[in-house]
């Protein structure tokens, strides 16, 4: 004899299998997309190439950088930056030290940086000039070793569309 109760229950089994494998696979596509966005948008590694930013970071060393922060936060004066900069039309990634912010006329002369007419305090030796004024979303960037870094000065001004990620803290190894 056929019971119907039996063919329910089986059902409901199946059901529910077929709903924690839906559930599962929810939770995993959750997990991988909130993995992402931890890796490659909150704390991204990037890992530094050249020596334009001694000694404060050394070539092969890394640092932690975050795009959100290019996206909804603010970029200041003296912020390490990952930007992206052309040479002879190649872009290249670059770490970089924001100095100029947009609306800024920058001037370097005589070896000093100057914002606005007022000389730029702690300011390294510069070598070079420049005499440009900012404009919406336009940020001048410096390396930390003025003599070696290919920067502003070289490539030109850097637009915000090109600001990659600022960086959270780093380390030389």
């Amino acid at each position: 004899m056929y019971n119907i109760s039996n063919h329910v229950c089986l059902w409901g089994a199946f059901m529910k299998k077929q709903k924690s494998g839906k559930r599962l696979a929810v939770y995993i596509a959750l997990e991988v997309a909130l993995i992402v966005f931890l890796a490659f948008v909150l704390f991204w590694p990037f890992r530094i190439g050249g020596q334009s930013m001694q000694p404060r970071f050394n070539d092969g060393g890394t640092v932690i950088a975050t795009r959100l922060m290019t996206w909804i936060g603010r970029i200041d004066r003296g912020h390490v930056i990952i930007c992206r900069i052309y040479h002879y039309e190649t872009p290249h990634r670059a770490l970089k030290r924001v100095i100029g912010l947009p609306g800024e006329h920058i001037l370097i002369y005589n070896g000093n940086v100057y914002i606005n007419g007022e000389l730029l305090p702690h300011s390294h030796l510069t070598p070079g000039s420049a005499d440009v004024v900012l404009g919406f979303d336009e940020f001048f960037i410096l390396g930390d070793d003025r003599v070696m870094s290919y920067d502003s000065r070289l490539s030109g001004i850097v637009n915000r569309s090109d600001i990659i990620a600022r960086v959270l803290f780093g380390r030389s190894f």
